[in-house]
């Protein structure tokens, strides 16, 4: 359960992702999209490799902090999606979460 002021953490470990020859560095997609109701209510496309936090031959860890700020109480999905130009697979995952602002209006009633 997250407050709309708590940042929605992601931290995401790929392996076996391709690498370019020129800059021996990984060429990635990543799109970060929370969903509710049955539509995209955030997206955000990182293509330059700003989530990307660890690189060696066989391991990637991506970390990404993603605001709630103006989403209502409710129920919600967040979708990673990763598409690697190297090696041109792709992989996607989801994963549920909610959102509360108990803490907020017992705050605001004192």
């Amino acid at each position: 359960m997250f407050l709309p002021s708590d940042p929605l953490g992601v931290y995401l470990q790929l392996y076996n992702v391709g690498s370019d020859q020129s800059t021996l560095a990984p060429v990635l997609l990543v799109t970060y999209s929370i969903t509710g109701q049955g539509r995209v209510l955030r997206e955000v496309i990182d293509r330059r490799g700003e989530s990307t936090q660890f690189y060696s031959g066989q391991r990637l860890v991506l970390i990404k902090g993603l605001s709630l700020n103006g989403l209502n109480p409710g129920e919600y999905v967040l979708k990673v999606h990763v598409r690697d130009a190297i090696s041109q697979r792709e992989l996607s995952l989801s994963s549920g979460f909610a959102v509360d602002n108990r803490q907020a209006r017992l705050t605001s009633s004192k």
